[in-house]
This record gives structure tokens, sequence and C-alpha cells, in this order.
């Protein structure tokens, strides 16, 4: 069998395994949801604990995928070979963690996937993550394998290369999302007159100029309005439906004052930049991570300088990137408040909180890994 047998069938069968175990879990979380009191929405964050094995074993399924790729003779390979199955392969495994996300959104909420509505939800969701993120990993797989088969380059560079091709995968994820956002759900300019001219007053009064604004038709009914895009010209705020047929006009523009409060702050571009500065972080890391790794025996390839990157990555956004951005919701709740009045905005947050049936507290392991703080500690925090 050739390497690249090998490496396709290995592949292959990593993520069909991941793609049943997503499915499995999907199910143990509906029957959840089922014995939830009738008819009331079990709270989100309860039900979406029964798929956090299927996003761990799926982190466990690409750490396999770079070892086999280590191990299958990659030498043998064409020059493209490994970089397009190994993007592939982290491309469909984050389908498969990410999709059973939306699959439980759609039950939860009440409505079923079926037949050609199904494949459309379903279709959109999965190419807004291929395409998004697939480009970005893309680009940061072949920097590694790249630096990985310099073997004769200096330590330090092949780092370096490492650490530019995950920034340059991340500027293009952040770049293109709010274009994918408005092709892919099929967003549609504001049409609410009345709203529209309130925001825009309220984009004056508040000094921040609002881009264009985008309804959405959230195929799960989720209630919710974003600021998305770091380049100036893309930079657009969209409103979901069900926020804008449930929820108060004022209740909206409260809403959508927290957006703008993220772009008063600059908070976009900062994220960016703390998440880039983190990869160079990670890359300086790398050095001991290695060491570590070396006295282990488990080399200095391709293996060992993805996941001593990635680890390194995945530690400082839990002790960095995440609790800056929980700040960043709090910062942005007060100057929210601020334009429109904090007992407007605390209502609006609540109703934001209930339509979309979340706890007010949630537990030790959502707060550790939620970009937002619970509805409890916000409220409080105003």
């Amino acid at each position: 069998m050739t390497a690249s047998v090998r490496l396709l069938a290995g592949t292959a069968v990593l993520v069909g395994a991941h793609a049943l175990l997503a499915q499995l879990c999907v199910r143990v979380a509906v029957r959840r949801a089922m014995r939830a009191a009738s008819g009331v929405p079990p709270d989100r964050r309860a039900v979406m604990r029964a798929l956090y094995p299927e996003a761990v074993a799926g982190a466990v399924c690409w750490v396999l995928c770079v070892a086999l790729f280590a191990r299958s003779g990659e030498g043998e390979l064409p020059g493209a070979g490994p970089v397009l199955v190994l993007s592939v392969a982290t491309a469909a495994l984050l389908v498969s963690i990410f999709l059973p996300f939306a699959q439980l959104e759609v039950r939860r909420s009440g409505e079923r996937l079926r037949g050609k509505r199904a494949i459309a939800v379903l279709a959109r969701t999965a190419a807004l993550q291929v395409i998004g993120y697939g480009i970005g990993i893309s680009v940061f797989t072949a920097a590694v394998v790249l630096a990985a088969r310099l073997e004769a380059a200096p330590a330090w560079l092949r780092a370096a290369m490492g650490g530019a091709g995950m920034i340059a995968g991340l500027a293009i994820v952040y770049g293109v999302y709010p274009l994918l956002v408005r092709v892919l759900y099929r967003a549609r300019p504001l049409d609410d007159a009345g709203l529209a001219d309130a925001l825009a007053r309220l984009g004056e009064a508040s000094g921040v100029r609002l881009g264009r604004l985008y309804r959405v038709p959230a195929p799960w009914g989720a209630a919710n309005a974003m600021v998305s895009g770091i380049l100036p010209g893309v930079r657009w705020v969209f409103v979901t439906d069900a926020l804008l047929n449930q929820a108060p006009a004022d209740e909206v523009a409260a809403i959508v004052a927290h957006e703008l409060a993220h772009l008063e702050h600059r908070h976009l571009s900062r994220n960016f930049w703390r998440t880039a500065a983190g990869v160079v972080i990670s890359g300086v890391g790398l050095f001991g991570v290695r060491t570590l790794l070396t006295s282990l025996g488990l080399g200095g390839g391709p293996v060992t300088l993805v996941i001593a990157v990635m680890a390194a990555w995945v530690v400082l956004a839990l002790v960095w990137s995440l609790p800056s951005t929980r700040r960043h919701e709090v910062e942005a709740d007060r100057t929210a408040a601020r334009w429109v009045g904090a007992e407007l905005y605390a209502r609006a947050l609540t109703r934001l909180h209930d339509l979309n049936g979340v706890a007010s507290d949630p537990g030790r392991v959502e707060r550790l890994m939620s970009t937002h703080p619970g509805l409890s500690e916000r409220l409080r925090k105003l």
C-alpha cells in the first residue's frame, strides 16, 4: 500500500468514526431535551453538555491525523499531497464537530430537520465552516508542513514559519467571515425604516460610524445580533429575524448598541491582534515544549511542531484570550447601557437570554470556555 493510500484511508476512518460519534451524541442530547419539563424549553447549556465528548474526540482525531501523516512515509507523497489531505481532514473534522450543535439548536427550539430544508440548513452551516476556516487552516498547515520539512533550518525559523502561517490564516478568517455570513445565510438589508432611523441616531449620538445593517433568517430561531469583520469596508452588523420579530424596537436598538460599543472600543481588531500575539508567544514557547517532547522520545517532526504550537495556543486562549473577550463583553455592556439607559439595556439583555433559553448562571466549564459572562454577572457589572 502506498503512502498516499495509507494516509487517505487512515484519515477517512478517523473522520468517519468521529462523524458517527457526533450523531450518537446528538441522539443522547435530544433524549435529554425530551426529558425536560413539558412545554418549557430546556436550558441550552445543559443540553449542549452532551456534545462535549464529541468535541474532545474531534481534537483527538485531528492529532491522530497529524500522527498518521508523520508515520505514513510523507516523503513519498507529491508536493501538495500532505497539505491537501491534512487540510481536508481538518475541515471535515470541524464540520463534524460543529454541525451537531446546529442540529441540536434546531431540535431544541421545537423544530425538526427534515427534507430539503434540513439539507439547506446544514449545507449552509457546513459551507460557512469549510470555506471560512478551511482556507485559514490550509495556510497554517502548509506553513507547518513546510517548516517541518526544512530540517536544515534553525528551530527558531521553523517555529516562526508556523506562527506566520497561523496569523495569515486568522487574518483570512476574520476578513472573509462577514461576507460568508451575508451570502450563505442570505442576509438582506434591514427593511424596518423606523428601527434603521433609531439606530442611525444612536450611531450619531455615540460617535460610532454605523456600517451596513443586515437581517438574517437564523435557521434555528436564535435571537441574536453580532458585528463582524476587521476590514473597514466589510464590518457589518447582523440581526436575526427572531430578535426583530420577538423583541420591541427599543430593546433591539439596545442590543445593537452593544455591537456598536464593540466598534467604539475596537474590540474586533484587539481580539485579532491578541490572538496573533498568542500565536507568536506559542512559537517562542515551542522551544521548551519541543525539548520536553524530544526528551520523552516523541521526536521533533511535524507531529511535535503541530501539537506543541496548538497546545500552547489553547492554553493561552484559556488563560488570556477568553478572559479578555469576556471583559470586552462587560465593557460593551456598560457602554451600551450608558447610551440607551441601564434599565432599558438590562431589560433587553434579559429578554435576549430568555428567548434563547440560556441559564443566568453557567457552570464552571461553561464559564471557562465561554466568550460571554453569564446573565447574572453581566447585569451585576452594568
